[in-house]
């Protein structure tokens, strides 16, 4: 999409995943038993990878930070995720 807006792509997109399942439908091409119920269009995702435009990596889900805003958290995981976002508290901090 980019390259057809007149922005080319030097380096493959990166994505963190936390399905190993996902990982290696996406990674090994054949027929899966549950590929059946995955649409056509779904599998531009393994196609982008085998042409060197998408890698597709694995990420504990514990340091997921979108998690953040997608999941209910204990207290000690929301404040671990908040700072692996770079959120600060402006009163602790200092505010200028």
């Amino acid at each position: 999409l980019l390259r057809e807006m007149g922005f080319p792509q030097e380096k493959p997109v990166l994505i963190w995943c936390d399905s190993k399942a996902a990982i290696s439908t996406v990674k090994n091409p054949g027929n899966h038993k549950a590929m059946k119920y995955i649409e056509i269009r779904f599998l531009l995702t393994r196609d982008l990878v085998e042409e060197g435009n998408l890698v597709i990596q694995y990420y504990y889900t514990s340091d997921m930070a979108a998690d953040i805003l997608t999941k209910a958290l204990s207290t000690g995981h929301f404040i671990k995720l908040i700072e692996l976002i770079g959120v600060k508290d402006l009163k602790t901090t200092g505010s200028t």
